[in-house]
């Protein structure tokens, strides 16, 4: 008899965003799709601390992150700061203090930081890459009379950056120039009065995000007022929620939206059409943050190993730092399943990633979290976060007298969690399994890739599985499969009627799982 790992998280109780009991589904896990169809499961992505903020400032409101191609360096923003490379680098000017997203755009010479919060925007010339300066142009909308209500994120057309309101109105810049501004230049989304909630960059085209409506704007290169035009021939009737769970990558634009019948879920718009890729249960959690204003919603995503992963985080806000303090991470992974995802390494029972660089080497390709922390995700198959102190070196590789100082390796086992849907055998009579084992595609001699000449200790090498035979909340004692040997399994395994099966692994060693296996002999 052979247990197929969940691909979906399947909820049995929640409270206020956060999953307290699971029915089934994974933590800390990947995909992968054999060429037969089969589904393995695997560590997430390791994750490399860069920086830990709390070592550097005082803030702990990490609100976003940029590597400027014309520079070459990134530039990201904590709280009111706006730093160049690293924390030893803040920009003099400050914008002002906040927590949510604040949005980076690259126009001509300039980078431009929009802050939706603070119904800021502001700029940095390439030609002076440490001076930020504010837009005071009196027709940028929030400097209009009365002053207009920028909405989350933004998009550049034909170098021309588009910023949209939340009366519904779209506004565009001069060509190659984020600081010059005309009254005539917008547009208004025309198929409802609803609430602008997002502008995002999609196909080349400019898209609205309203609360009950989608809108597509066409560069038209009208000559005078806005250079874009509606598309009459396309309008989704639904919207956007939270301004910051929008998150665009290769062609696809991930968001939490609400249908025109009060619907909470999660999609992505390929083309000009969306399909929804949250289950029922992720759809509750979600539809309870969305109406209840309980917790914070805030995503983002990366790219790691040809593959993405699309992560959005609930969160309470924390009154005394008026910060925020993540409650679950929720990950989509484009190969297709859904997992919920920690570090440790921060010290945090989550994965609050408020967003992250598109480069494609370790130094442009950096996320920051909500806490400020800067971390880079590494495509190899490790098994391990990473956190470099001040002063490292590798055990081993020098004399432990050759070095001084108290900088250390601050590694965190990636801990991973896969609860299988229960199983009865389509019968409530008693069965009796034996010879439990974990099933890997191809069945090489071991379950795991093992590095060559490595040795690990002992409990490294051990698989932990266990089952509940009374609805998971009972799980029996640990057993262990040892992950050398190839033929290691639990032998008796004793009766049931349904049982529910855990696997747990925390180790260096990079393991894929594609279910369990094991001898069923049905009773009375």
């Amino acid at each position: 008899m052979k247990l197929p790992i969940p691909t979906n998280l399947d909820v049995k109780t929640f409270s206020s965003g956060k999953v307290t009991v699971t029915r089934a589904g994974t933590k800390n896990v990947i995909y992968e799709k054999t060429p037969d169809g089969k589904v393995l499961a695997s560590q997430r992505p390791s994750v490399l601390l860069y920086e830990d903020a709390s070592v550097s400032v005082a803030d702990e409101k990490g609100r976003g992150i940029y590597f400027w191609e014309k520079v070459g360096l990134p530039y990201f923003v904590n709280d009111d700061t706006v730093y160049k490379t690293n924390y030893a680098g803040p920009l003099a000017a400050t914008i002002s203090s906040g927590r949510q997203q604040v949005d980076f755009f690259e126009i001509g010479d300039y980078l431009v930081i929009l802050d939706y919060q603070n119904n800021e925007g502001w700029y940095i010339d390439s030609a002076a890459d440490t001076t930020l300066v504010e837009i005071t142009d009196v027709d940028f909308p929030p400097k209009q009379t009365p002053a207009l209500q920028i909405v989350a994120g933004g998009a550049v057309l034909n170098e021309t950056l588009f910023v949209g309101c939340t009366n519904g109105e779209l506004w565009n810049s001069a060509i190659e120039d984020p600081t010059t501004w005309a009254g005539t230049d917008f547009i208004t989304a025309e198929v409802d009065k609803d609430k602008g909630m997002s502008v995002r960059l999609h196909n080349q085209h400019v898209v609205f995000f309203g609360s009950r409506t989608i809108e597509f704007f066409y560069w038209a290169n009208n000559p005078t007022g806005s250079p874009l035009s509606v598309r009459q021939d396309i309008t989704l009737d639904m919207g956007g929620t939270s301004s910051d769970t929008y998150w665009a990558d290769e062609g696809n634009l991930y968001f939490l939206g609400v249908t025109a019948t009060g619907g909470v879920g999660v999609y992505v718009l390929s083309g000009f059409e969306v399909t929804k890729i949250s289950n029922h249960d992720i759809d509750r959690i979600f539809y309870e943050a969305y109406t209840d204003s309980l917790p914070i919603i805030y995503a983002s995503g990366f790219s790691s190993g040809g593959r993405s992963f699309y992560i959005i985080t609930t969160n309470a806000a924390t009154s005394a730092t008026n910060a925020y303090e993540p409650v679950e991470s929720f990950v989509y992974d484009t190969t297709g399943g859904w997992s919920i995802w920690t570090i440790c390494l921060s010290g945090f029972c989550d994965y609050p990633l408020i967003d992250h660089t598109k480069g494609s080497n370790s130094f442009s390709k950096r996320g920051i979290l909500s806490n400020g922390d800067l971390i880079g995700s590494l495509d190899s198959n490790y098994g391990v976060d990473i956190g470099v102190d001040t002063d490292w070196v590798e055990d081993g590789w020098v004399e432990p007298t050759w070095v001084s100082g108290a900088g250390t390796l601050l590694g965190e086992y990636i801990n991973i969690e896969i609860i299988l849907e229960p199983f009865d055998a389509g019968t409530m009579d008693y069965k009796y399994a034996s010879n439990l084992r974990p099933v890997r595609t191809p069945q090489d001699d071991v379950y795991v890739t093992i590095p060559p000449s490595v040795i690990y200790p002992a409990a490294d090498t051990r698989l932990n599985i266990s089952w509940s035979d009374d609805e998971i909340e009972n799980y029996k004692p640990v057993n262990t499969i040892e992950l050398y040997e190839s033929d290691s399994r639990i032998a008796r395994c004793g009766r049931f009627k349904t049982r529910q099966h855990k696997i747990t692994y925390s180790g260096p060693i990079y393991i894929e799982i594609e279910g369990l296996e094991f001898d069923l002999e049905k009773g009375m």
